[in-house]
C-alpha cells in the first residue's frame, strides 16, 4: 500500500472519530445512581405492615444541563408508581426523590426506578436510564 495513502486514511478516520467524540459529550447524561431504603423501625412478631421510605437519586454525569423531564419510581412493577417532575438538572448535580410505602413485614418487594421516562432529554447514553432494587423489610 502506498504510503501518503494510508497516512491520508488515518487522518481522516481521526477527524470522524474526533468530531463524534466532541459531539457526543455536549448532552446531558441522566443516571439512577442509588435506590436507598430506610426503615425507621424494625419488623417484630406484633407488626403486619412497616412504613418504608425510598430515596431515588438522580444525577446528571455530562456536561450540559437537562431540562424538564420525568423521573419514575415503580414498586412491584405497577402496584405503586411515583413519578416526579425536575425542570432543571446542572452537571455533576443529583436530585433526590423521596417516598414512603408501606410493605409488609419480611415480604421482598421490587423498585424499578427510570430517569428520564419520557425520553424528553437527549442525552449521550440512554442506555443507563434505569436501575432495579429488592428489598425486605426485617
Amino acid at each position: 500500500m502506498n504510503k501518503g495513502i494510508s497516512l491520508s486514511v488515518t487522518i481522516i478516520i481521526t477527524l470522524v472519530i474526533g468530531t463524534f467524540v466532541a459531539y457526543s459529550q455536549n448532552f446531558p447524561d441522566l443516571t439512577v445512581t442509588d435506590i436507598i431504603f430506610i426503615q425507621p423501625s424494625n419488623c417484630t412478631p406484633m407488626t403486619r405492615n412497616i412504613t418504608v421510605n425510598i430515596k431515588m437519586k438522580v444525577e446528571n454525569i455530562g456536561n450540559v444541563t437537562a431540562f424538564n423531564f420525568t423521573d419514575r419510581l415503580q414498586l412491584n412493577g405497577n402496584e405503586e408508581v411515583f413519578n416526579f417532575f425536575t425542570s432543571q438538572l446542572e452537571p455533576n448535580a443529583i436530585k433526590t426523590h423521596s417516598v414512603n410505602t408501606s410493605r409488609k413485614c419480611f415480604v421482598q418487594f421490587t423498585a424499578n426506578a427510570t430517569t428520564d421516562v419520557t425520553n424528553k432529554v437527549q442525552e449521550s447514553n440512554e442506555a443507563n436510564n434505569n436501575r432495579f432494587e429488592t428489598y425486605t423489610p426485617t
